[in-house]
């Protein structure tokens, strides 16, 4: 996968990562957690959010850790050419 198109990804992800937290952050100013059932919903909408944002933040890693892994595969073979 190109490094644009997972740039792009990402920034999608996060986009709507944005938008959920943004929304539930409304739902909870609007309800005021008066209603247990709200509240029970909401908790369950932020579990998930949680959720999201774990799952994005091992896309990361691995993004990271595999853009490292071909730094250092371009470094061995300049350093092979120079030798």
């Amino acid at each position: 996968m190109e490094l644009a198109t997972l740039r792009s990804d990402m920034t999608q992800r996060f986009t709507e990562l944005e938008a959920r937290v943004s929304s539930n952050e409304s739902s909870i100013d609007l309800a005021g957690l008066r209603n247990i059932s709200t509240a029970r919903s909401l908790a369950a909408h932020q579990d998930n959010v949680r959720e999201v944002m774990g799952e994005l933040a091992d896309r990361m890693v691995a993004l990271v850790l595999d853009l490292l892994g071909r730094i250092e595969a371009i470094e061995r073979r300049l350093n092979r050419g120079g030798e």
